[in-house]
C-alpha cells in the first residue's frame, strides 16, 4: 500500500533530474515574495494614509479651535489671537 524507502528515493531523484521538484519549488518562492511584496506594499500604504490623516486630523482640531474659541469667548487659541 505504501511505497518503500528505495521507491521513494528513487522517484525522487528521478523527478529532480526531469526539473519537476526544482519547477514547483520555484513556483512556491515566487508566490512567497509576491506575498511578501504585496504585504510590504500594503503596509506602506496604510502607514502613509495614517500619517495624512492624523496630520488633516491635526489642521481640522485647530482650526475648529481658532472658530469655537473666538466664537464662544471662553478662550482658547482663537480668543488668545483675536
Amino acid at each position: 500500500m505504501f511505497p518503500t524507502l528505495t521507491d521513494t528515493l528513487i522517484t525522487m531523484k528521478d523527478r529532480i533530474a526531469d526539473g519537476t521538484i526544482p519547477m514547483r519549488a520555484w513556483t512556491s518562492i515566487k508566490i512567497l515574495l509576491m506575498g511578501y511584496a504585496s504585504g510590504i506594499a500594503l503596509a506602506a500604504t496604510l502607514t502613509i494614509l495614517a500619517i495624512n490623516t492624523r496630520i488633516g486630523a491635526w489642521r481640522t482640531l485647530i482650526a475648529a479651535e481658532l472658530i469655537f474659541g473666538v466664537s464662544s469667548g471662553k478662550g482658547g487659541l482663537g480668543w488668545f489671537i483675536f
